[in-house]
């Protein structure tokens, strides 16, 4: 696949730009109205910990919570997986052009596809439970 990637970047330079999309994902959910899938209710912040842990924000749900990695690139995400393999979490690209719009309907279409996944094993685990 070929796809235009952003210029590498020091560290320092790609925490920063992380820290910038990750603003920019949390004023999209924060700042604007925004019709959540069923059983979300909210983001949070990911502690200092947890984001050294390798996760960016919480999306809370009926489930739980459900870790979210926010990166700026598809690159970012390649080099995520490579680094934590089998770890669980929903990424996010946020380009630069992106409005706060499009990271709205970006995170909401992939929390509804991963409620539908967590909701059918629910329904799973409660067909064959033992009573």
């Amino acid at each position: 696949m070929s796809y235009i990637t952003e210029p590498r970047f020091s560290e320092k330079e790609a925490a920063d730009l992380g820290r910038v999309r990750e603003k920019r994902f949390f004023d999209a959910v924060h700042c604007h109205p925004i019709n959540l899938p069923f059983g979300v209710h909210k983001f949070d912040h990911a502690t200092p910990q947890e984001d050294r842990d390798g996760y960016d924000a919480w999306a809370v749900t009926k489930y739980g919570r459900l870790g979210i990695q926010i990166k700026s690139s598809r690159d970012g995400v390649q080099k995520y997986r490579k680094n934590r393999p089998g770890q669980h979490v929903i990424f996010l690209v946020v380009y630069e052009s992106e409005t706060w719009q499009q990271i709205q309907r970006n995170i909401c279409e992939k929390l509804q596809r991963e409620m539908e996944i967590l909701r059918q094993r629910e329904e799973k685990r409660r067909r064959t439970a033992r009573w």
